[in-house]
Parts: structure tokens; sequence; C-alpha cells
């Protein structure tokens, strides 16, 4: 394992990627055993039967992991967890875990319960981070719904993934001045046009008709330069 490397290599967040997958899979075993220790109630144990049903009719992928009902996913070294809020209490082993509520109400969204699941899953994931030497990021963790995630804000209520307005207003602004630049002066900022193409390529993954688009992008960012 590499000690120390800088990312601007493209090996380096890949390498990262994989160390911390690690100890996404370690967080999970850990959160398999708070679960074991605190079982689910009726209606989620209903759930997790209806789900092994479908399994048997093949109308769903196999595995364990699809009938449970938390998720968890990490790039580079963002974790995202996702996990229901019945409760389970105060008081068991990740409860001394501090999380403050007021980086989910600044990020637009509404805290989960101090004695949830949710939050508990939280604790833990801090808890065995810690536990291998890296550190949360207190204005980056979130505990909640309706909060933001790489670049995108995550509403449950609503069922919906949407573009942050701050940065619906930014790019916006961003795409009048390159254009017009471009139409007035003939010029295009090689630097300011690949960061707006990876802003842009960014929101394809919930805006997909952005991708007729980007082939423009892409021929101005990555232009030969004489």
């Amino acid at each position: 394992i590499d000690t120390r490397m800088g990312f601007g290599g493209a090996f380096a967040p890949n390498r990262f990627e994989r160390v911390t997958l690690l100890l996404g899979a370690w967080i999970e075993r850990s959160v398999q055993r708070f679960d074991a220790e605190f079982p689910y109630p009726a209606r989620m144990e209903q759930w997790r039967r209806y789900r092994r049903h479908l399994q048997r009719l093949g109308a769903i992928s196999p595995g364990a992991a699809q009938c449970e009902p938390r998720h968890w996913q990490v790039y580079i070294d963002d974790f995202n967890r996702a996990a229901s809020t019945d409760v389970v209490g105060s008081i068991h082993a990740y409860a001394h875990v501090v999380i403050d509520e007021a980086t989910t109400v600044a990020a637009g969204g509404v805290a989960a319960a101090r004695d949830s699941r949710a939050w508990a899953h939280a604790q833990i994931s801090i808890a065995v981070a810690r536990q291998v030497g890296f550190m949360e990021s207190p204005s980056k963790t979130c505990v909640g719904d309706g909060i933001g995630s790489l670049g995108f804000s995550i509403d449950i209520g609503a069922f919906a993934i949407r573009c942050p307005a701050r940065k619906q207003q930014t790019m916006l602004a961003d795409i009048r001045l390159q254009s017009g630049r471009a139409l007035a002066e003939c010029v295009v900022a090689l630097a300011a046009s690949q960061r707006l193409v990876g802003r842009l390529v960014n929101l394809s993954q919930i805006f997909p008709e952005l991708l007729a688009h980007l082939h423009g992008g892409f021929a101005v960012s990555n232009a030969q330069r004489g």
C-alpha cells in the first residue's frame, strides 16, 4: 500500500479507492453485527421476506445484499450510506461518536433522530474509519434526508435526485460567460472549459440528455495547442 501519493497522478485515486473499498467492507461487517444485535422491526422483516420472494421469482438479482434495507457506496474517499430510521436507542457500543446535526440542516436536510438506526450506522462508519487512521470531515458529514451527496441533492422523501440550486446558478452563469466570450471574441479558456465539461459529465448521470451535447465540449476541452 502506498502511504503517500499525489492525486495528480491517475493511478493514485484508483489505488486510494481500493483501500477505502476495504474500509467500506469492514464498516459493512460492523453494521451487520450491529443489526444482528438490534433486530429490525416487524415491518422491515416483512419487507425482507418480500425481497426474498422476488428473488425466488427471478424478479431481482440474487444475493443477500438485495434483501437488506441498507446500502453503502464509496467514491475515492467519500462514503454514502442508506439505512432505515427505526429506533434502536442511544445505548450501544458506538454511542460515543458525536455528529453535529447543524451540518445536515445547513445542507438543506432534516437530520435523522439520534436514536435511529440511520444515526447509529453513521456512528459506526466514523468509528471504524478512525480505527484505521482516517478522520471524517465534520463539514461534509450529514445524516438525514434532503442532503448533498457527490454534487447532487438527494431527497428520499420525494424519491428524487436533483442538481442543487446554487450549483445550477453557478454553472448557468459560467455557460453564459464562456459562450458569450466564444461568440464575441472567438476565444475559449481551456481550463475553464475543462472544468465546465467535467461538471456536465457529472450531471449527465441524472440528466442523460446532456450526453448529446458533450461531444462539442470534449472537442474543445481536449483541443491540441500549437
